[in-house]
């Protein structure tokens, strides 16, 4: 598998946001793919495709709610978003 320097990487690209990168691994694994709310769900499917195997989810969905993950950005609350965070890492976990 060829590895590539993330930063540079990023620092060649054009796409003027911000985010994380995603993508496949080379030999097209996927473990989990995580999203915070609806839209980067729609992001990630629309990146990689559709997903057979049912590796994308959102963080939420392993704490049994539909919800979305309390965005800080339009709530200013970083604490509703710590637990909504917490929950969810923990009930993936189990």
């Amino acid at each position: 598998m060829e590895k590539i320097n993330l930063n540079e990487y990023l620092a060649s690209n054009e796409y003027p946001g911000r985010g994380i990168a995603v993508a496949m691994a080379p030999d097209g694994r996927q473990m989990f793919m995580i999203g915070m709310d609806e839209w980067n769900i729609r992001n990630i499917k629309r990146i990689t495709g559709v997903d057979p195997e049912g590796k994308i989810f959102k963080m939420m969905s392993f704490a049994g709610s539909s919800r979305d993950v309390a965005d800080p950005w339009y709530t200013g609350n970083f604490d509703d978003t710590y637990r909504d965070v917490v929950e969810g890492c923990e009930a993936f976990l189990e």
